[in-house]
């Protein structure tokens, strides 16, 4: 989640013009390409930050590296940063930008634990039914959890959906609390 409200703010601009441009999907393959160049040699970028390079040189060198490779567009986003001393914020940047691009095309995460491994035809099922349901793409994220004693649980963002059955032993004592009526099972 990125707490950053630098990151933020360039990766809005950066999306509202890109938008207005048509050009989500090309700016997204920019910056897949720059990520991938930060990755593969964090020390030049590194360097490139130094507050103690002008804006300008940071720019023509930036300009040498990318000009063939990445839109007008982009390039312009990437000049700016250079030129703000922002390159140290690129990561974040992206990670921004990627999140409004999900956003705009309804895709998600969703998290889901279950009591065992399961199979493809129920990963499928659930996801086909999620996406049903909330009207959204799902990237799914499985785990198994064998505590929770069979069902699973799907984490959306801040729902939780559970039908666990360690859920459900839960909710039945949070029920009997408040029914006044004390389990004398164990004791």
């Amino acid at each position: 989640m990125i707490e950053d409200a630098v990151s933020k703010n360039y990766a809005t601009a950066l999306f509202a013009s890109a938008s207005e441009a048509g050009l989500i999907d090309t700016v997204k393959t920019d910056l897949s390409h720059i990520s991938s160049c930060v990755q593969e040699d964090p020390a030049v970028f590194l360097h490139l930050s130094s507050p103690s390079i002008r804006g300008d040189i940071r720019c023509s060198i930036i300009e040498k590296a990318f000009s063939s490779t990445l839109h007008e567009k982009t390039m312009n986003f990437l000049k700016v940063a250079a030129r703000n001393n922002r390159l140290d914020k690129l990561d974040s940047i992206i990670e921004a930008f990627a999140l409004l691009v999900n956003v705009s095309e309804k895709i998600t995460d969703a998290f889901v634990e279950s009591a065992s491994i399961l199979y493809d035809e129920e990963m499928s099922l659930l996801k086909r039914t999620l996406e049903k349901k909330f009207d959204y793409t799902f990237n799914m994220h499985y785990k198994v959890k064998p505590e929770l004693l069979g069902g699973f649980t799907v984490r959306i963002d801040s729902q939780l959906i559970d039908k666990s059955i360690f859920g459900a032993i839960k909710e039945m004592r949070l029920q009997l609390k408040q029914c006044n009526i004390t389990s004398t099972v164990g004791e």
